[in-house]
């Protein structure tokens, strides 16, 4: 019986790991904030981009691995740039959902991401390739 115990509980983890990578290879998670935009969207030609990775060995900024404890240094120091630089969170190398959201919410309270759409979800590649933003008030 006890075998039989762990071979379900670890057939039902493999159903749920996978489902969970599936999730997130769709773009099912993490959800879109509010604030944060996509690159169907658009963005402005005038803002910079940071874009947070993942990697195997842990967070990448703009292609290069920094340790957790200097990301909210460094999102804080984008804040207060102007114009604010857009900062994207590419989960294309994510672990699993729950990571991925974890580190958008990190990004969404450092980064002040509630308004403006100075955060977004999307690969590095998407981003680069959105299209202008334009509507009234806009200048491309």
């Amino acid at each position: 019986m006890k075998k039989l115990s762990t071979a379900l509980i670890l057939s039902l983890c493999a159903v749920s790991c996978s489902d969970d990578a599936q999730r997130l290879a769709r773009g099912e998670c993490p959800t879109l904030l509010p604030g944060w935009t996509k690159p169907s969207q658009g963005r402005s030609a005038f803002n910079t981009m940071n874009v947070i990775a993942f990697s195997g060995t842990g967070i990448i900024w703009n292609g290069q691995p920094i340790p957790n404890s200097k990301l909210k240094e460094l999102l804080l120091l984008a804040r207060s740039m102007d114009p604010v630089p857009i900062t994207v969170l590419d989960t294309s190398g994510a672990p699993d959902c729950d990571t991925a959201t974890e580190l958008q919410n990190v990004i969404d309270e450092a980064a002040d991401c509630q308004g403006d759409g100075h955060c977004g979800l999307g690969t590095r590649k998407d981003w680069k390739n959105a299209p202008g933003l334009s509507g009234p008030g806009w200048i491309e």
